[in-house]
């Protein structure tokens, strides 16, 4: 009865920190701060990219109130614009209850971009980013060999500029990409080289698979530059699965495991049997 008692009492104040609204103290003074850039369509938008990783979910798109939660605000309704871009800018870094902080997640300059997007929604804004017109750029792209040097030329319209792009540089990895450098910009040509670093593992063979495309895929289109390279330093990795050992798999599990598992597995169907060979002699005695 006791467990049942503190089962309860934890489920309930689980789902309350998830159900209850969160109540902000925040001081006058972080109130009146101001983000150190003025929001801008370029800024707005690396925030939307961050928004759309750590927040979305959530709080779904705003002005749409499609978030997971229903006790998150929708941040593109009017109530929430009530609020300053300093309580915006402390609720993202600090977090409360349900809602955890961003400031080890991402930098001071990334929780204002995400501010800067939020508040793009502000009626009053001067940024408007749900009219912002795609230009879908293409890539072309050359790798020598010789040098290991990355050239990247994007095209378009020619009523279009192709300066002042900014181009993105990846290895892939299994659990994201590896950024070889930070985003570069084009030249007056739309043309950007990189050197690939020297001591980036690549598999057995030293095969990589680079990846270049744009920063902003809102601006600039979602065209992307795939291929597999031996630039790559020659990696030796050890299949842990492979091994006899505790994370093994198959026949590869310690000779121990194996023979608890079969013990386990003959003792329960033994214990089986024999409760039914039991009923089996009950059902006798009864019926004589």
């Amino acid at each position: 009865m006791k467990n049942i008692i503190t089962s309860a009492i934890f489920t309930l104040l689980l789902v309350s920190s998830f159900g209850v609204k969160a109540q902000w103290e925040i001081s006058e003074e972080v109130k009146n701060k101001k983000a150190p850039n003025e929001i801008s369509q370029e800024l707005a938008l690396k925030g939307k990219k961050l928004y759309n990783q750590a927040c979305v979910s959530c709080h779904g798109t705003p002005t749409q109130a499609d978030g997971l939660l229903p006790t998150a605000t929708d941040l593109g309704s009017d109530k929430y614009f009530d609020r300053t871009e300093g309580e915006a800018y402390f609720q993202i870094t600090e977090g409360m209850a349900a809602m955890p902080g961003f400031a080890d997640k991402f930098s001071d300059e990334e929780r204002w971009n995400i501010v800067h997007f939020i508040r793009s929604y502000n009626p009053e804004s001067t940024v408007d980013i749900s009219s912002i017109k795609t230009i879908n750029y293409k890539i072309d792209v050359k790798l020598n060999d010789s040098d290991k040097s990355i050239v990247a030329t994007i095209s378009a319209d020619s009523s279009v500029t192709v300066s002042g792009v900014k181009m993105e540089f990846f290895v892939k990895r299994y659990f994201g990409n590896l950024p070889i450098t930070a985003p570069v910009v084009t030249n007056e040509e739309g043309t950007v080289t990189v050197a690939f670093p020297n001591d980036i593992p690549g598999d057995a063979h030293g095969d990589l698979e680079i990846i270049v495309k744009f920063e902003n895929s809102d601006l600039h289109g979602t065209a992307e530059f795939r291929k597999n390279v031996a630039w790559g330093t020659h990696t030796e990795y050890v299949d842990i699965l492979s091994q006899r050992t505790m994370w093994g798999v198959g026949s590869k599990a310690p000779w121990w495991i194996i023979g608890i598992y079969f013990g386990i597995v003959i003792g329960v169907t033994l214990t089986i049997l024999y409760v039914v060979f039991q009923l089996f002699l009950l059902k006798k005695v009864r019926n004589k």
